[in-house]
């Protein structure tokens, strides 16, 4: 595989995208600034999976996209560092950041849950967790 970056991840979704899935998809979607590229979810964590090892700096570069499975597969990667046993503090807590720093483009219920038990309830297992009502007392969704 070539370089772990959101380019690739661009790459690897543009040539796996199908339109019938694309319309399939789209018709869930709620925001008309989203885009899909039509690719099945199995095939998102797939790419996320091959891409785990990615910089940080690189899926929050993915996290800017308008297109629902880049956004997608920078979760799951996240999700998937997030699973390491082998994850530092520091490594975790730098998920958790960066998770936090960019709600602003984890807007669906789809990312929430494929990311937030283990990046971020991983994260406060042993720590206050009142973000975590903070969160939900929010009027944003």
């Amino acid at each position: 595989m070539g370089a772990l970056d959101a380019v690739s991840v661009r790459a690897a979704l543009t040539a796996a995208a199908d339109e019938a899935e694309r319309a399939k998809t789209a018709q869930r979607m709620t925001d008309d600034a989203t885009t899909v590229i039509g690719v099945r979810m199995g095939t998102v964590f797939a790419i996320a999976k091959a891409h785990t090892a990615m910089d940080l700096a690189e899926v929050d570069r993915l996290l800017d996209s308008e297109a629902y499975e880049e956004r997608m597969v920078a979760v799951s990667v996240l999700d998937f560092k997030a699973r390491s046993p082998r994850l530092t503090t520091d490594e975790r807590q730098s998920l958790y950041e960066l998770w936090m720093r960019r709600l602003d483009r984890i807007d669906t219920w789809d990312y929430v849950d494929r990311s937030a038990p283990r990046v971020i309830g991983l994260f406060l297992l042993d720590r206050p967790r009142e973000v975590l009502f903070d969160l939900a007392r929010s009027p944003d969704r």
